[in-house]
């Protein structure tokens, strides 16, 4: 099997996830191999002022920001913040477990 095709069947494989809160997503591992994806998260990891934009790229990296904002907004029309984070933490985190 070539490199390309190592790639091509990466993306294909997906993982069904399914948060504490109840938000459903399928997404490949592959979305983790981002360079970008990594020195934000090291950057906000640091102390740094990229948690934000960490955020925001897990969101639209990952296709699935509307959805979450929604699936998390509050009856007073807020998205709390800690929230957010807890579920991009465990996203993330289910993407990074084998399958």
């Amino acid at each position: 099997m070539t490199e390309k095709e190592k790639a091509a069947e990466t993306m294909r494989t997906t993982k069904q996830i399914r948060t504490k809160s109840g938000f459903e997503c399928e997404l490949s591992p592959i979305l983790l191999d981002d360079w970008e994806l990594i020195h934000l998260g090291r950057q906000a990891q640091n102390g740094g002022n990229a948690a934000v934009d960490y955020i925001d790229y897990v969101l639209d990296r990952f296709g699935i920001g509307k959805e979450l904002v929604e699936h998390l907004r509050g009856e007073n029309g807020v998205v709390p913040y800690a929230r957010l984070v807890e579920e991009i933490e465990e996203i993330v985190g289910e993407l990074q477990t084998p399958s």
